[in-house]
């Protein structure tokens, strides 16, 4: 059984496209990182198992992985049935990133990737993107979601007491956490992440909640009175 990293896309503060991650789970028949890859990269295609649903991939559908190879630092994907995509320049631009992002969270550090459609190289993928050469994952600031819940993640159960997982890049390294029951706030608190914006850090709070089905909501709090939360993200889950 492997537990491997997923890139999605979704919706943010003004309209724009950034990276979120969920963990997958996979029995895998072969071991190695060529299978792992090509299990994560299926995934992200497919988004069969997507468990937020406010997250999508923005790959064209019916795409799917054909091979997968490895050689130094570099990684080799031939994708079929991606050869069309109804995408503007941000959503080509995103969709590029969840690749490279989902490559390296598998293989780890900065792999290069050289990216195949059918078997053949392509120059401008869906007349957007240049990919003649090899592709690289873009700087976490630019690219991932200011805000992230790791842990739990969407549609968890957990116990009376867990803990929160969460990762981001916010002003002074404070974060919100909000548990809501409907409508009714049940808990709210800081959490301080252990380094502030433009760093990403993280940070794990314990909480303990009676039994029920909640929603976890982390945000930025806004500088200007009045204004909504930044960076909002959530999860439903449900304490057992």
């Amino acid at each position: 059984m492997a537990t491997l990293p997923v890139y999605y896309v979704g919706a943010v503060d003004g309209g724009g496209l950034r990276l979120y991650r969920e963990f997958h789970r996979f029995q895998l028949t072969d071991t190695g990182v060529v299978a792992e890859l090509r299990a994560a990269l299926g995934e992200m295609l497919t988004a069969a198992r997507l468990a937020d649903p406010d997250y999508r991939t923005l790959w064209p559908a019916g795409a799917t992985v054909a091979t997968v190879w490895t050689q130094y630092d570099i990684v080799g994907v031939n994708i079929t049935g991606a050869g069309v995509a109804n995408l503007d320049a941000a959503g080509a631009a995103a969709a590029v990133q969840q690749l490279a992002w989902t490559v390296a969270g598998v293989t780890g550090g900065d792999p290069r990737i050289r990216l195949l459609l059918d078997g053949e190289p392509v120059d401008r993928l869906w007349g957007h993107v240049d990919a003649g050469d090899e592709i690289t994952k873009g700087a976490a600031l630019d690219t991932l979601a200011m805000l992230w819940l790791i842990d739990p993640q969407h549609g968890d159960t957990v116990g009376s007491t867990f803990t929160v997982h969460l990762a981001g890049s916010v002003h002074e390294a404070t974060a919100q956490l909000r548990v809501r029951q409907g409508a009714e706030v049940v808990h709210q608190r800081y959490a301080t992440l252990d380094a502030g914006a433009p760093g990403r850090g993280e940070a794990f709070v314990e909480l303990s909640l009676p039994p029920g089905d909640y929603i976890i909501e982390a945000y930025e709090e806004s500088m200007v009175a009045g204004e909504a939360p930044r960076h909002l993200v959530d999860a439903a889950i449900t304490v057992r």
